[in-house]
């Protein structure tokens, strides 16, 4: 089957199309279809389907490759795309940039907050709280504190700093939420109708929904419904270097910025996860020093040790990553064993931090990604968008899936992936 009639076929699983279409389909190519691999597109929408894939959406070169719905997922659905918001989040502190509303990206918070004028709060800046780094005390699990509060904001400002701004990566909801404030702030008006005229309406994105808190302020940790087919509108828009439909609407050395990783953690930028050409994978090997210097158990040293041996500073090469990742945890739990995972949780790394990342070679490709497997992906170099969404209604933690798959863990790697081999 070759790719024409690859997608004619899916075609007609979803909508009736005229002779005139099909023809046209079987007349003339589209220029991506001499550059995508129809097996690897083929298992790819396979696996969205086998996953409760909601929408499935990919680009090319501003080429639509592929749109497909399943399930209870509909071109007019509009779905919420949980932390792919903080990407939306992201780009609209850019649009201040842009728009000269802000000096820079190291404007300090107080500027907004004067409160914060005080302490170690004066240091923290709007890129702390782009890259995860303001150290502002947070749970991860927003059922804790986030989502009883009456004001996400106040909350926020209200929050301890527990750590030295810009020491430490934190993965924080709480500062993503006091961008909203800030936005509103600097911009006069609430941040989703900010978004909505500066990003969405140039991007054609009419249709729109945003989570509230009590208060009425939009949530900048989650909270966005678009449909898949203006959300993947973003990612195209990064991967033009911001030009869309012939309009400029962010400068290509803004839109960059949101590729700029942080000092302290290397696959995050402003707000967008990354992903690079190679990684190393290692077990921290003063773990196993701190261990013999408490006087662990033999049998855990000696499990460790076994670890380190046998996985330590093995390649991880881009399109295997997340296999390689699942392999390396499922080692972990089988070998060590959940009392000794818990014991080195409590004693050693409270962070839960037993393995480090060294990344090598060029950022490969940028991902907003969202719980219960909600993705944008944006290839950098292939100028490959996908998308995937997945509500609550599809998504289950019943059925019998693979570590990771709940998740859809390596649906970057096989969108980044679909091109032929050289």
């Amino acid at each position: 089957m070759n790719l024409v009639e690859f997608i004619i076929i899916k075609t007609f699983r979803l909508q009736k199309i005229s002779l005139l279409i099909l023809l046209v389909a079987l007349l003339s190519k589209p220029a991506w279809s001499q550059k995508v691999d129809s097996v690897k597109l083929e298992f790819l929408v396979n696996e969205a389907e086998r996953l409760y894939t909601e929408a499935l959406i990919i680009y090319q070169a501003d080429s639509l490759v592929i749109e497909e719905y399943f399930g209870v997922g509909h071109p007019d659905s509009l779905t919420e795309l949980m932390s792919c918001t903080k990407g939306i989040v992201a780009l609209a502190v850019i649009c201040l940039l842009e728009d000269e509303l802000i000096d820079s990206i190291q404007t300090p918070v107080y500027v907004f907050y004067p409160e914060w004028n005080c302490g170690l709060k004066k240091n923290v800046t709007l890129e702390h709280l782009l890259t995860m780094t303001s150290g502002l005390q947070d749970y991860r699990n927003t059922n804790i504190e986030i989502y009883p509060s009456n004001n996400f904001i106040d909350l926020a400002l209200s929050s301890d700093l527990v750590e030295i701004p810009g020491e430490k990566f934190r993965y924080n909801n709480k500062s993503t939420n006091l961008l909203s404030g800030i936005i509103e702030i600097a911009t006069g008006r609430r941040m989703d109708y900010y978004i909505a005229d500066r990003i969405f309406k140039p991007l054609g994105i009419e249709e729109f929904k945003w989570a509230l808190d009590s208060s009425g302020n939009p949530m900048g940790m989650a909270g966005c419904q678009l449909k898949a087919s203006d959300f993947v509108k973003i990612g195209i828009l990064i991967a033009n270097d911001g030009l869309f439909n012939g309009q400029q609407i962010l400068s290509k050395e803004n839109i960059k910025k949101i590729t700029t990783p942080g000092k302290n953690k290397s696959d995050y930028g402003y707000l967008w996860w990354l992903t690079y050409d190679q990684t190393e994978l290692c077990y921290k090997t003063e773990i196993l020093e701190e261990l013999c210097r408490l006087g662990a158990s033999f049998s855990l040293i000696s499990h460790l040790e076994l670890l380190l041996k046998e996985y330590n500073s093995k390649p991880l090469i881009y399109y295997r990553y997340h296999e390689e990742i699942l392999n390396y945890w499922w080692k972990l739990v089988t070998i060590l064993g959940p009392n000794n995972l818990a014991y080195i949780y409590k004693h050693v790394s409270p962070e839960n931090k037993i393995t480090r990342q060294v990344f090598k070679g060029e950022i490969r490709s940028i991902s907003a990604r969202g719980w219960l497997g909600n993705y944008l992906v944006i290839d950098l170099t292939s100028k490959i968008v996908g998308v995937r969404t997945i509500s609550y209604r599809s998504f289950s933690n019943k059925n019998n899936f693979a570590v990771g798959e709940e998740n859809f863990l390596n649906f970057e790697r096989l969108v980044t992936n679909i091109l032929k081999e050289d």
